[in-house]
């Protein structure tokens, strides 16, 4: 039976709630806005169903990295709606066109994140783009496993951790399956977001209601891909604010705001079962300065070298050294480190009139913070 007992033991990828076969453990939000599953004594039958498919008893091998591209959809319309390059949303129509279904994160109503599947191009849409928060993955492990076993192919992306649930939850291999992690630098909670978004609206973005926003972008590129920016579209107008003047994603980027577990990731190194991760190819410009225009380029981390060649079809991709992985894309391999404001934040968060300023206050970087930069930089700078 499950019972965390320590908030690092726990992913949040729901895989052991989906598995029960008595229904019997619900999925619930802490004081910091994660999720963690509670069992019924009373309904539990000890069926042990959901340690076996728990990512994080039973992490999966490590995969080798067989194969690094860089990749850039040709369509740059495209890639300037997109994150990175635009490769994930060539690879999804390319599974929609052979009549497949593909599992991706969208907001939902109240501009929260969660995982849905797409059959169709305009319900695709949703799916581009970086949230940078935990999904609920509500019950789609179960809707994937129906549709595999019905014999249709099946493009599942998400986080390292929410890969290697649904690997858990499988418990078998499927031909038809392809799944993609990203590289994941951590997820912060809902309800960091949340009160955000409610200040935002407090202060009077969209007119004070949230139904007035058509739109939610992470990492829009007015200024380019290396300088982007969170943007808020409403019928008011747009709110475009740079990432390092951000207090959301400053809090976020400096690891005050992640989930326990995102410190001692289990699932990094191609720890989560995927065929491929995808990435920012940052650093790029050095690597291979054909391959940069400021609107994107992603990174291919091939572990399942033929499936990413058989998904890539249509992209434009060069070959790139693995070393490029660590030299600028240390993520792969490595956890969040610890932010010494992380508990600070958590212990004001829910209680303070003025978030931002929380954020702003506690994504200072402290002396450790600072020390492991500088080294950082120094050892990537060669």
């Amino acid at each position: 039976m499950i019972d965390i007992k320590d908030a690092r033991e726990c992913c949040g990828c729901g895989a052991c709630v989906q598995r029960c076969p008595k229904q019997c453990i619900s999925f619930n939000e802490d004081s910091e806005g994660f999720r963690y599953p509670e069992v019924d004594p009373t309904r539990c039958i000890h069926c042990d169903l959901c340690e076996r498919v728990c990512p994080v008893i039973n992490v999966p091998p490590a995969r080798d990295i067989k194969r690094v591209y860089a990749a850039v959809n040709p369509d740059a319309d495209v890639r300037r709606e997109s994150s990175s390059g635009g490769v994930f949303g060539a690879i999804a129509r390319g599974v929609l066109e052979r009549g497949g279904v593909v599992f991706g994160a969208r907001f939902d109503e109240n501009w929260e994140v969660c995982h849905d599947s797409a059959e169709t191009p305009d319900a695709l849409e949703a799916f581009r783009s970086s949230k940078y928060m935990q999904s609920r993955m509500g019950d789609c492990y179960a809707r994937a496993e129906g549709f595999l076993k019905q014999g249709r192919e099946v493009l599942f992306t998400g986080t390292p951790c929410q890969i290697a649930g649904l690997r858990g939850f499988l418990r078998k291999d499927y031909p038809g399956l392809t799944a993609v992690d990203v590289i994941c630098h951590g997820v912060p909670s809902a309800r960091v977001w949340r009160l955000y978004l409610r200040q935002l609206l407090e202060q009077g973005l969209a007119g004070g209601n949230a139904a007035d926003i058509t739109a939610i972008n992470f990492r829009a590129k007015p200024h380019g891909w290396l300088q982007y920016c969170m943007r808020i579209d409403t019928r008011q107008g747009s709110l475009c604010v740079p990432r390092a003047e951000n207090p959301y994603m400053k809090v976020f980027l400096h690891d005050v705001s992640l989930r326990p577990i995102c410190y001692v990731c289990p699932f990094k190194g191609g720890c989560s079962g995927s065929a491929f991760t995808l990435a920012d190819f940052w650093g790029i410009q050095h690597v291979d300065p054909a391959m940069h225009d400021d609107l994107g380029t992603s990174m291919i981390i091939a572990h399942d070298a033929e499936a990413a060649a058989a998904a890539a079809g249509g992209l434009t991709l060069k070959e790139e050294s693995a070393d490029a992985v660590a030299r600028y894309n240390g993520s792969y391999f490595r956890a969040a480190t610890p932010n010494g404001n992380r508990r600070l934040f958590f212990s004001r968060l829910n209680k303070s009139s003025d978030v931002a300023a929380l954020m702003r206050r506690c994504a200072s970087p402290t002396r450790l913070q600072r020390a492991m930069n500088l080294v950082y930089r120094k050892l990537h700078s060669k």
